[in-house]
């Protein structure tokens, strides 16, 4: 019978614990070898969060639905002018009960309120079938109606254009 194997090299002996379930403070070594080194959470997380914010960004380019809880969320007024001017689009339409929104329209700030454009509706025009309306509209800082201008889709005003600046100005 063969006598059992040694190991090359020698094991490291396990470090001694002590009656308090510590280890020995004399030996700062053992402290550091069994001490679990600090996990980096934010390296894990990052391309997660990087995923997710991409991920929120197409949707609320994508869906209308998502883009509008984000208008309500950081333009609150804005969104309520935006609101007002699609109600009243709606509303104003020749067959209220066949129109619907195609385009969800933007909101420019004016002295006192709001100016409303890049919104277009689709309506029930008898004979023709479904035909494109641009709406403008202007709405007060309340979120009340001034004025609102309808045009055909193809025929409608040049859309302001933004600048380098960041301002509007129109064709």
């Amino acid at each position: 019978m063969k006598p059992p194997r040694r190991p090359r090299f020698p094991r490291p002996e396990e470090p001694e614990i002590q009656a308090g379930g510590e280890e020995d403070p004399d030996f700062p070594e053992q402290l550091a070898s069994h001490r679990p080194r600090p996990r980096n959470r934010a390296g894990r997380l990052l391309p997660l969060l990087i995923f997710a914010g991409f991920g929120l960004f197409v949707l609320k380019e994508q869906v209308p639905a998502v883009d509008d809880a984000f208008q309500s969320f950081v333009h609150p007024d804005a969104f309520r002018a935006i609101e007002a001017c699609r109600e009243a689009a709606l509303a104003g339409s020749a067959a209220p009960d066949f129109a619907r929104l195609l385009e969800h329209g933007r909101a420019n700030r004016t002295r006192n309120g709001f100016f409303v454009d890049r919104l277009v509706i689709g309506e029930l025009e008898r004979g023709k079938g479904e035909v494109r309306r641009a709406i403008e509209c202007h709405v007060d800082s309340a979120g009340n109606l001034v004025d609102i201008s309808r045009h055909d889709a193809a025929t409608a005003a040049p859309q302001a254009q933004s600048t380098e600046a960041g301002r509007h100005v129109s064709d």
